[in-house]
């Protein structure tokens, strides 16, 4: 149950992103919704297609590479890298590094975002919901 759980809380982490700057979009009645729907089904579309990829590949044997050997159920995917992409190997951890990366900038936006709204609408001090004129970024305090 925890691991079904994280796994969908990670899924869900990259794309809301386009729900949190739904003002900047041309029309943000419907544009954001179409976008997290959209992106929702075309994650979904890549993630089947890599596990079946996978399975077609590694098979479900206990031998080798196979989905069923108990040294590859933590890691499918290192046990792969070298089988599959040979001296490129290295490149399925570095995306998979980087895919960790951007789910943690994820993170970052909706919270600076929210922070903004909160300020400008009186839920926290108003300095938190000030923007500069050039930069239109947040003010920083006064040093």
């Amino acid at each position: 149950m925890v691991h079904g759980s994280l796994l969908a809380l990670f899924i869900y982490w990259g794309w809301d992103t386009c729900l949190a700057v739904n003002e900047e979009t041309e029309n943000p009645t419907t544009t954001p919704g179409r976008g997290a729907v959209i992106s929702a089904f075309v994650l979904v579309a890549i993630y089947v297609s890599v596990a079946l990829l996978v399975m077609m590949y590694a098979t479900v044997g206990t031998e080798g590479i196979g989905l069923g050997n108990e040294a590859n159920q933590s890691d499918v995917f290192l046990a792969m890298k070298d089988v599959v992409l040979g001296p490129w190997g290295w490149l399925i951890v570095v995306a998979v590094l980087a895919s960790v990366l951007s789910s943690t900038q994820t993170t970052i936006l909706p919270t600076a975002r929210g922070t903004l709204s909160m300020g400008v609408h009186g839920a926290l001090p108003p300095k938190f919901g000030e923007v500069h004129a050039r930069n239109q970024t947040r003010d920083s305090p006064p040093r």
